[in-house]
């Protein structure tokens, strides 16, 4: 889980960690296990990809907590600007980082126009999933959206992306970047993300 405290969402270089950007004050990780932190730096074949995970951990606005991600929500109430969850998908233990008392926690920890972002699985295989976390996202957010992006090695290919924010919609960038600097994101890839299929549209009723 990451925590960020900044003053706009944006989007980062290509191989560059949020830290490394003018606009990012602080940074918040949350780990279940240390354990995790270690397998980072050891299943990275590129030494120059090891240095920069470690000098992120090393940056003085990153602080790492060894915890359950939920009580360390329930601790940080109307403190963060945007929430990122990147979890496993919901079997066993991570089974209640898909269901609403979560996602009421995240929802409290987030100041006033904070946007969560997380892990929302694959329309084409989890449609019920990603229509019950939808419908209960909208007791808690202004805004809810889903959006998906290409990922080979995924299953189907894709992964969804769940926004929740209380503030404006995510569909359009916030500011004009310069594209140059990115490997892969543009200002229509942004737009497109939350173009869904036709049979996922009706579903989940967006």
């Amino acid at each position: 889980m990451h925590i960020w405290t900044k003053e706009e969402s944006s989007y980062f270089k290509k191989g560059s960690f949020p830290t490394n950007q003018p606009f990012c004050f602080g940074e918040d990780q949350a780990q279940v296990h240390r354990y995790l932190l270690q397998i980072r730096t050891w299943s990275l074949p590129n030494p120059r990809r090891e240095e920069e995970v470690l000098r992120y951990y090393e940056d003085k606005r990153v602080n790492v907590h060894v915890g359950d991600g939920a009580e360390y929500m329930k601790q940080h109430q109307n403190y963060f600007d945007v929430i990122i969850v990147d979890s496993s998908d919901p079997i066993g233990p991570a089974q209640t980082l898909f269901e609403k008392p979560f996602y009421t926690y995240m929802k409290n920890a987030l100041r006033e126009g904070g946007i969560v972002s997380t892990q929302a699985e694959c329309a084409w295989l989890h449609l019920d999933l990603i229509k019950n976390l939808l419908k209960f996202s909208k007791d808690l957010f202004k805004n809810v959206e889903y959006a998906f992006t290409t990922i080979p090695t995924y299953p189907c290919g894709q992964i969804g992306i769940f926004l929740g924010s209380l503030g404006d919609s995510c569909k359009v960038p916030k500011r004009k970047l310069d594209e140059k600097q990115f490997r892969y994101y543009n200002s229509e890839i942004h737009s497109a993300s939350f173009v869904l299929p036709q049979f996922a549209k009706k579903e989940l009723g967006l």
